[in-house]
């Protein structure tokens, strides 16, 4: 019953009058406020996670009717699943790609409600998006990738956006920084690969980006000689000279290299030069009718014997070959009979030849052995041995056998006494006491020529040889 209505019983007119001015005091149920806000500020760009925005909605009073599609969304984008309960509910809001716009979030009056009383309508929820990059053009160099022969580089094209900058970016060199509809720039590079990014940047970071490689290769192929000279040879005998050709950028593609080619500086008459090989990487030459001991032959090469990958052309080796014709036997300085003693346990020996050998002479030695290798000193015409005796008494070299570098042997068999070697201190090795020999304390023995043996040790004298564990 309406308030002020009618009754024939005057009580319940009362009452009801008592009710109908409460509830007018009561007045309607209150509405739930909504408010609506977002992750991070400004505009959004990009459409990675980490530009996604996360829309929160919360209400002045717990709801529990709050569900998909009453959180409204105009402008574009990707809008994820709600999730919450009670006064916060959440949703994930990913902006459309390549795009640039607005996008507005709702909630409508009472779409939801907390059992008594529904919502106000939010305050809309208004964000700006820019995921569009610049469109950007790179006329040269046009292709992935290229290889020049000359610098600089010329790195050009064009963007559509009149605010975005371009930055032409090399390995570990300071950007290039352009602006403009249509930009350029010429870059000095060094020979070698260089990896270029070209990238357009617009005033809210969207980026694009464009790659290049450039190969510079300026230099032709390099010329050197394989064959080290002075290169001796014995007369009748041809000379051969090793030639090199290589490319580190972009490879040797044709070796040219011939006779005419090459020049040949020598009194003889009748020297010939031959060029045998194939592929990119050496050639022979062979260089004949060598004679005339002490004669020499210089041999260089012009320029310009080959092309590299893109018909840079060679340059022509450092210097020259000398040929030596060499027709003379090695000698050896004499060695004089040694009236020296030692008791060390080895001793050098200094051999002194006429010229370089090929290698370390032979030795044939009485009563000793030469120990490690031989040494080469003064361009390999002194050769220093380490003699290790095998027993007291005298030391002799009866045989040396060498070559020079052109072949010529020497072969000396004069004998000649090199030491003596007395009473010496020995360790390490196996013994067997002679007569005369008597041990003493701690592994200690007296000879009776004077020498004295430390546990393995053994002092030789007289004629006796020791026994040794090393060889």
């Amino acid at each position: 019953m309406a308030c002020g209505a009618a009754a024939s019983d005057p009580s319940m007119v009362a009452l009801l009058f008592r009710l109908c001015l409460a509830a007018l005091a009561m007045g309607p149920a209150l509405a739930l406020d909504v408010v609506l806000s977002r992750s991070g500020s400004g505009v959004v760009i990009g459409t990675t996670p980490a530009t996604q925005v996360t829309i929160t909605i919360t209400f002045s009073a717990a709801v529990a009717d709050f569900l998909e599609g009453d959180l409204g969304v105009a402008g574009g984008g990707a809008l994820g699943s709600i999730s919450g309960t009670g006064t916060t509910y959440t949703a994930i809001w990913t902006p459309p790609a390549s795009a640039t716009g607005q996008v507005v979030f709702t909630v409508d009056a009472a779409a939801a409600s907390d059992g008594v009383a529904g919502n106000n309508a939010a305050t809309p929820l208004t964000i700006d998006f820019d995921t569009l990059a610049p469109g950007l053009v790179v006329t040269a160099p046009a292709v992935a990738s290229i290889t020049v022969g000359s610098v600089p580089v010329t790195v050009e094209g064009t963007i559509d956006d009149a605010a975005a900058i371009v930055e032409i970016r090399e390995e570990d060199a300071d950007p290039v920084t352009l602006s403009g509809l249509s930009w350029q720039t010429n870059l000095s590079l060094t020979d070698g690969v260089h990896a270029l990014s070209i990238v357009a940047t617009d005033p809210n970071g969207n980026a694009t980006t464009v790659p290049r490689s450039v190969t510079v290769d300026t230099v032709g192929p390099t010329v050197t000689w394989g064959t080290a000279g002075p290169l001796h040879v014995r007369s009748g005998v041809n000379a051969e000279i090793l030639v090199n050709y290589a490319d580190a950028t972009t490879g040797v593609s044709n070796i040219s290299l011939d006779y005419p080619d090459v020049t040949l500086t020598t009194s003889l008459v009748g020297v010939l030069v031959a060029v045998d090989g194939s592929g990119t990487a050496s050639r022979t030459l062979t260089v004949s009718g060598l004679s005339g001991d002490g004669t020499t032959v210089e041999v260089g090469i012009a320029a310009q014997t080959a092309i590299d990958g893109i018909n840079n052309l060679a340059t022509a080796p450092v210097g020259t070959v000398t040929i030596i014709v060499d027709d003379t036997d090695p000698t050896m300085t004499p060695l004089v009979a040694s009236t020296a003693t030692t008791s060390a346990a080895t001793f050098p020996l200094v051999l002194a030849f006429s010229e370089a050998l090929a290698q370390a002479p032979t030795l044939t030695l009485q009563n000793a052995s030469v120990v490690g290798s031989a040494v080469a000193s003064v361009g390999s015409t002194v050769w220093t041995f380490t003699l290790d005796p095998l027993a007291t008494g005298a030391v002799r070299l009866s045989r040396v056998q060498a070559t020079d570098l052109a072949g010529n042997p020497l072969d000396l068999t004069d004998t000649v006494l090199l030491m003596t070697v007395v009473d010496a201190v020995v360790v390490g090795g196996t013994v067997t006491l002679p007569p005369g020999l008597t041990p003493g304390g701690r592994g200690c023995g007296v000879g009776a020529a004077g020498g004295l043996l430390i546990g393995a040790l053994l002092v030789v004298a007289g004629a006796w040889r020791r026994r040794r564990s090393d060889p």
